[in-house]
């Protein structure tokens, strides 16, 4: 995209992180070290901190997971259960983020004192921002 294109494109992002702008922090996985004794995985994160991100409101989903084990067994016999899913979509200005910085899928976004895991990537025309598709992850602690 050139031009007009383009300018009326960064506008409208600026006016968009104006006026519904949020405070994320967006953890990047640095490394992973397994305790050999209790078999627990610790993660070790990097934080970038985004001021103005644009988060949209929450989608819901309820889903139905069938278990395996009972397809195979009996296909007339099935046991599942329902649960929401619970998705956001967040808008970011490239500006926000250090050049030598990028996002990828393994990322976790801290909003509001929940954590989400990012699902889908997109970035806009010439770079100017990225849209991203981020689901609700249940209690995590933190070590």
């Amino acid at each position: 995209m050139r031009g007009n294109g383009l300018y009326e494109n960064r506008k409208l992002l600026y006016n968009l992180k104006r006026r519904f702008g949020q405070r994320i922090e967006i953890k990047k996985v640095t490394g992973r070290n397994v305790n050999v004794r209790t078999g627990k995985v610790i993660t070790a994160y990097e934080t970038l901190i985004v001021k103005k991100a644009v988060v949209l409101p929450e989608m819901q989903d309820r889903i139905f997971s069938y278990h395996l084990a009972f397809i195979a067994a009996n296909r007339n016999f099935t046991y599942g259960g329902l649960f929401d899913e619970s998705k956001r979509t967040v808008l970011i200005d490239l500006k926000d983020i250090a050049k030598d910085k990028t996002i990828i899928i393994d990322d976790r976004v801290l909003f509001k004192g929940n954590y989400w895991d990012v699902k889908n990537i997109v970035l806009l025309d010439d770079n100017t921002g990225m849209v991203l598709t981020i689901e609700h992850v249940g209690v995590v602690n933190d070590e």
